[in-house]
C-alpha cells in the first residue's frame, strides 16, 4: 500500500478527465451493464498505476474490492479496500461517501461485525447529503433501511426502527428514486414484525 501510495499524481489532463468519465461511467453502469462496469473499472486501475493517482483511484479500487468478492477473491479485495481508503486520505476524502457505500456492501460484510457495517452506510449517508449527492444519498438510503429489518443494534427496539424508516420516508419519497422501493419494503417488514410481536404480547 505505501508502494502505490508513493506514485506520481496524473499530470496529463484528459487522464483526468477520462477518470472522472469513467467513474461518473461506473457509477451508471453498475445498475444496468456489469459488464461495462467492470471494464470501466479495470480501466480506471489500469491509469492509476500506469499514469498516476487521482482521487477517482480510491472510487476505482473501491469497485474492484466489489468485484473481486464476486468472484471469491476476499483477501485481494481486502488488499483493494485497504488501498482505496488510503487514498481517501491521501486526497482529503474526496468520494468518500462512495467508496465507504461500496465497501460496506461488498468486502467489510465479511471482514466487519453487521453493526459496524451499517454504521458505515449511515456515514455515507450522512455524507453524501453534506456533499449535496441526493442521488447517491437516496441509494445509501436505501441499503441501510435494507439492513436495518435483519442487522439487530443494542438499545434498539422495532419502534425506533421503524421511526428511522418513516423519517426516511417522509424527507426523500418525494424524489422518486427507485432506492425508495427498498425503504418501502424494509418498511413493510418492519411494521409487520412490530403487528406480530404485539400480538404475541
Amino acid at each position: 500500500i505505501e508502494n502505490i501510495l508513493q506514485y506520481h499524481l496524473i499530470a496529463d489532463e484528459n487522464k483526468i478527465a477520462a477518470m472522472k468519465f469513467l467513474t461518473v461511467t461506473a457509477r451508471i453502469a453498475y445498475n444496468s451493464n456489469q459488464t461495462f462496469f467492470s471494464l470501466s473499472v479495470l480501466r480506471m486501475i489500469n491509469i492509476s498505476m500506469v499514469n498516476g493517482l487521482c482521487p477517482e483511484s480510491s472510487f476505482a479500487f473501491a469497485s474492484a474490492a466489489l468485484l473481486l468478492c464476486n468472484f471469491g477473491r476476499r483477501d485481494l479485495a481486502t488488499h483493494c479496500a485497504d488501498i482505496a481508503l488510503a487514498l481517501l486520505k491521501k486526497f482529503d476524502g474526496q468520494y468518500e461517501h462512495v467508496v465507504l457505500l461500496i465497501l460496506g456492501l461488498s468486502i467489510h460484510q465479511y471482514r466487519q461485525p453487521q453493526q459496524a457495517c451499517l454504521d458505515r452506510l449511515r456515514q455515507a449517508g450522512r455524507l453524501a447529503i453534506a456533499s449535496g449527492d441526493v442521488m447517491w444519498a437516496i441509494a445509501t438510503i436505501g441499503f441501510v433501511a435494507f439492513n436495518e429489518v435483519y442487522v439487530i443494534e443494542r438499545g434498539k427496539t422495532l419502534q425506533d426502527v421503524e421511526a428511522e424508516m418513516r423519517a426516511y420516508i417522509q424527507e426523500w419519497s418525494s424524489y422518486r428514486h427507485f432506492s425508495m422501493d427498498f425503504v418501502m419494503l424494509s418498511f413493510q417488514a418492519v411494521l409487520n414484525l412490530v403487528e406480530n410481536t404485539s400480538d404475541d404480547a
